[in-house]
């Protein structure tokens, strides 16, 4: 029993003393205020937002205690303050997920010591701005952006997003063609290869958008001059471009030539513009530029001026012995095959051909006479003269020619055409010989080398003939051969040697002749002696006695 009271007294001096212990003594609690410094500058859907509430009790900041933070209503997080009684508050970017004004209360609970207090402020939650830059800058491309939608300028499309979340994008790269401009889709900066894709909205964003462009450029040509050349008198242009790309261009008034496009690098997206070099001008089958000289950067709307080589060539036709002007029909071909004929008479004796492109041509005349195709190789402006030889040229070099031989032949045998012409026909037979040139001393050196010839001919023979009898006596044979016959000699044919010549006026007869002959005191031959020239050289024999 004494136990149990013991137990209960000490359970109400616990609970007495517990109760003096919260209560304390009776004093009034300090009131407090709140003093917030709101954020400054815009703020957006997504946007980190801090800021700073200062804690106050009579004038004097209080520490130790902590602030509550809460946006329309919700309870975001808690916030110590320091020794100033300075509390740094922070909203994240995903809190904000909406556009609009929204309440951002700081609140201190009540308390035995102090009592709470609340202050607010609103916060302007703009919509995010996702900006779509092409690139190369183009102008005109629809982009839909979820429900909206719009068209570049200057090179991009900023949409206001009013909320975070996914969204569906798509573009139109058609849509920006202009009189002047095309555009293609190529890809985007963040590698997607697709114009529909879809977009994560955690806040302002920019996305790049790589396009592939070309623009509408005029063709025209001027020659070295600067004269305008006719685009019709052009057959076709080959350019190349950078990165080796080309282009064949047959009609110059509207040409789309690529123009850039964007290409990935470690910052992002980046313009690789192109430029375009001439290669080929053909004009009539030949090339009319020299390669590769001529360069070009496309802009909308550009004029290309191309310079092409263009001469002119001035064409006379004369006769080539007397230079005088000559008649016909002159053909001009040109490097591709094709020709252009024109006529020359005696009002126009020359021809001009103007503005033909660089190359090779052959000139083509038809005329009373011999002409060859006159090969002409364009490179400047030049004059070509073609000489004809007309048959009135071929008469004349006959008559020349003819007019040589016969004062030739009359001052070579003028002995002889007169004696033909006082002797006749008949007398003429005997008096056209070939004349052979005398030389002095060739008969006397041709009769020493025959000699010479003949002589060692014959002792050869005559030392084989011996050697042969020598070994026939040697080894008994010429017994058993006592009338052998001897070796023939090996018989060589002389080398003519001509006679010397005989006295002048010596007549003797031929052997087994009947009739009287005289020798040509030149050659040698026997002549006639009735004959006053020789035979074979045709000289002039010294006069004889006629024959009885």
């Amino acid at each position: 029993m004494r136990g149990l009271l013991l137990a209960v007294f000490a359970t109400i001096t616990a609970v007495v003393g517990v109760a003096c212990l919260d209560v304390g003594p009776l004093s009034a609690a300090e009131p407090t205020s709140l003093q917030i410094t709101p954020p400054t500058g815009p703020v957006a859907i997504g946007d980190e937002v801090s800021f700073t509430a200062r804690l106050l009790s009579n004038g004097s900041p209080v520490s130790s205690r902590r602030l509550t933070l809460s946006v329309d209503g919700a309870l975001l997080r808690t916030a110590g303050v320091d020794a100033n009684g300075v509390a740094t508050l922070a909203i994240h970017g995903d809190e904000l997920s909406a556009a609009g004004a929204r309440q951002v209360t700081v609140a201190l609970p009540d308390s035995p010591a102090l009592i709470g207090s609340t202050a607010a402020f609103v916060l302007a939650v703009q919509p995010a701005q996702v900006t779509i830059v092409t690139v190369p800058p183009v102008d005109g491309v629809t982009i839909d952006f979820g429900t909206l939608s719009m068209t570049t300028s200057q090179g991009a499309a900023v949409f206001s997003v009013p909320a975070l979340g996914s969204y569906d994008v798509s573009v139109d790269a058609a849509s920006a063609a202009s009189p002047d401009v095309r555009a293609d889709f190529v890809r985007w900066g963040d590698n997607v290869f697709t114009p529909r894709r879809k977009v994560q909205v955690a806040g302002t964003a920019s996305l790049e958008l790589g396009l592939h462009t070309a623009y509408r450029t005029s063709i025209r040509f001027v020659d070295q001059n600067g004269t305008p050349v006719p685009a019709g008198q052009v057959d076709s242009l080959r350019l190349t471009g950078t990165g080796g790309a080309g282009m064949n261009v047959a009609s110059f008034d509207d040409v789309w030539v690529d123009a850039a496009t964007a290409v990935k690098s470690p910052s992002g997206l980046r313009e690789s513009g192109r430029n375009w070099r001439v290669l080929e001008a053909m004009v009539s089958g030949t090339n009319v530029v020299n390669r590769g000289q001529q360069r070009f950067t496309p802009h909308p709307g550009d004029v290309w001026t191309i310079s092409v080589l263009m001469f002119n060539l001035r064409v006379e036709a004369e006769d080539a012995l007397f230079g005088s002007a000559v008649q016909g029909t002159l053909s001009l071909v040109y490097p591709d095959g094709t020709s252009h004929p024109v006529t020359l008479d005696a009002s126009t004796p020359a021809t001009d051909f103007n503005r033909l492109p660089r190359g090779d041509y052959v000139l083509h005349l038809k005329a009373s006479g011999l002409v060859a195709p006159t090969p002409v190789a364009l490179s400047r402006d030049q004059t070509a003269v073609i000489r004809i030889i007309t048959y009135l040229d071929m008469a004349g070099f006959g008559s020349v020619m003819l007019l040589t031989v016969a004062a030739l032949f009359w001052f070579g045998r003028r002995e002889q055409t007169v004696a033909v012409m006082s002797a006749g026909w008949r007398g003429a037979r005997g008096v056209f010989r070939p004349r052979r040139p005398a030389l002095p001393g060739l008969g006397a050196m041709a009769a020493s080398a025959a000699r010479a010839v003949s002589r060692g001919a014959q002792s050869a023979d005559a030392k084989r003939r011996s050697n042969g009898s020598a070994l026939r006596r040697a080894d008994g044979r010429h017994a058993l051969r006592p009338h052998a016959e001897p070796v023939a000699p090996r018989r060589l044919t002389p080398i003519f040697v001509p006679p010397p010549p005989p006295a002048p006026g010596t007549t003797f007869r031929r052997p087994g002749a009947t009739r009287s002959a005289d020798r040509c005191p030149h050659c040698g031959r026997f002549c006639s002696s009735s004959a006053r020239f020789c035979r074979s050289c045709g000289r002039l024999i010294a006069q004889a006695p006629p024959r009885q």
